[in-house]
């Protein structure tokens, strides 16, 4: 019996190191949402595959800054990554139509039916940049507010305002006057205690909450002035990576981007009650 023992240890631990391993990143904060989403979609893979396949999620910054992460997927650095898309408007202006201002889809299944239709497009978008697009993974079909620490009630409030935003937003608000800046999620709550920016768009009031941007911004629009349904959580991977990948394993990880979708529906059923908060 000892023996027995000492060979499925020896077998467990063989196994254990003949796994692929990867790691995926994310500008989530931990303990949030939607890093809660990819935490939960590595264990769908980790569980499906019998442990042949296990992905390390990280959130925002904590292997480098979120804005390195296009480079860092196309260099193979890191093999995947769940990170909103118009961060990525420096490397190609159509990354902008990540964000659609004025969008008159407003439900979870407007939103997802739309980025199916636009798969094909930013398949053809990453792939120019040398990263795998695998479709959306997390949609935000309600809209974003705009917190700030000073009163902005009409459109003319907003000149002369600095306010963080992305995508088609940044666009947008220069044209009203205001300056623009592009921070990752760590860096949203100090620059709001600090009065280096006016006002911000982040996410979802549930999110908005456990970012604590209550305790450092006063005022709320809601909506914010331009918004629409956008994709969050863009599921892309380094195409070499991708490649080597066995069939079996490709469409575990489709499987689990589904019910992880499922899981971001769900998001929406909290966002009424925080909202209500």
């Amino acid at each position: 019996m000892a023996l027995v023992a000492l060979l499925l240890a020896a077998f467990s631990a063989q196994s254990a190191d003949a796994a692929i391993r990867w790691r995926v990143v994310t500008h989530a904060m931990p303990g949030t949402e939607q890093q809660k989403i990819a935490e939960d979609f590595c264990k769908t893979v980790k569980t499906l595959s019998q442990g042949e396949l296990v992905i390390e999620p990280y959130a925002a910054g904590v292997l480098f800054p979120v804005f390195e992460t296009f480079d860092n997927v196309a260099n193979g650095v890191v093999d995947m990554a769940m990170v909103y898309g118009a961060y990525w408007t420096g490397k190609d202006p159509l990354f902008n139509l990540q964000t659609r201002p004025g969008c008159p889809l407003n439900t979870y299944a407007e939103g997802a039916y739309l980025d199916e239709k636009l798969k094909p497009f930013f398949s053809k978008l990453y792939a120019k940049h040398r990263i795998k697009y695998l479709g959306h993974i997390m949609e935000s079909p309600i809209y974003e507010q705009l917190m700030s620490v000073v009163p902005i009630n009409k459109i003319s409030d907003i000149k002369g305002k600095k306010i963080r935003t992305s995508g088609f937003g940044a666009l947008y608000y220069r044209v009203l006057g205001a300056t623009t800046v592009s921070l990752s999620a760590p860096e949203i709550y100090t620059a709001f205690q600090t009065k280096n920016i006016d006002a911000a768009e982040w996410t979802f009031w549930d999110e908005n909450m456990r970012m604590g941007f209550h305790e450092v911004a006063k005022y709320v629009v809601d909506p914010a002035f331009q918004n629409g349904t956008c994709e969050y959580f863009p599921l892309v991977v380094n195409p070499g990576k991708w490649e080597k990948l066995p069939q079996h394993l490709k469409d575990i990880i489709i499987v689990a981007r589904d019910r992880a979708r499922y899981q971001s529906a769900m998001v929406y059923v909290a966002e009424v009650k925080a909202r209500e908060k």
